[in-house]
């Protein structure tokens, strides 16, 4: 967010410019692509695995409002590009306009959801305007019985708060996290 006169302007990435830079890596494009969109080229042209979510959560209530992520989910479908996103939000994994796409990724697309503790009540204390524990195993049940990849990603591991991890990975892969 950016503070403008006492007013926080909320500002994503811009779609257009993503489908832009894929499109010219995938034209081989140099003539007309910046500096910076040419050092992503060879990336793109040979079909690495983007990672989305690492800074910033694309399931986060803003996306839940203006839907910038499904905008570019619908993109990389068209192009079937391989993803794999980092997230503590749940409340997609029971939206069918996502979980519509992501069945038709199965091959391609991964899933890693944090979570720090399998109790509820010390996850709450630590981590504000998140999914509780609960509701994020609920996410990797949804993801998995989908045929979704699903990683528990214990993150940040912290003593005193994960000391349960034991539990929280077999919780986990009951609920079909695959890693």
């Amino acid at each position: 967010p950016q503070k403008n006169a006492g007013h926080i302007e909320v500002r994503s990435v811009n779609p257009e410019k993503v489908q832009d830079l894929f499109e010219k890596a995938f034209a081989r494009d140099t003539e007309h692509a910046s500096g910076a969109y040419r050092q992503f080229f060879p990336y793109i042209q040979d079909r690495k695995i983007m990672q989305w979510g690492g800074l910033a959560d694309e399931f986060d209530e803003w996306e839940r409002r203006y839907g910038v992520t499904l905008e570019l989910l619908k993109y990389f479908d068209a192009i079937d590009y391989p993803l794999s996103f980092s997230t503590k939000a749940a409340w997609w994994t029971e939206d069918e306009r996502y979980m519509s796409l992501f069945r038709k990724h199965t091959h391609n697309w991964h899933v890693k959801i944090s979570i720090i503790t399998a109790d509820d009540r010390k996850a709450k204390l630590m981590e504000k305007g998140v999914p509780s524990s609960t509701e994020r195993l609920q996410a990797i049940k949804n993801l998995a019985s989908a045929g979704v990849h699903v990683t528990l990603r214990l993150r940040p591991f912290i003593i005193g708060v994960s000391n349960d991890w034991k539990e929280l990975v077999n919780k986990a892969a009951a609920a079909g996290a695959d890693s």
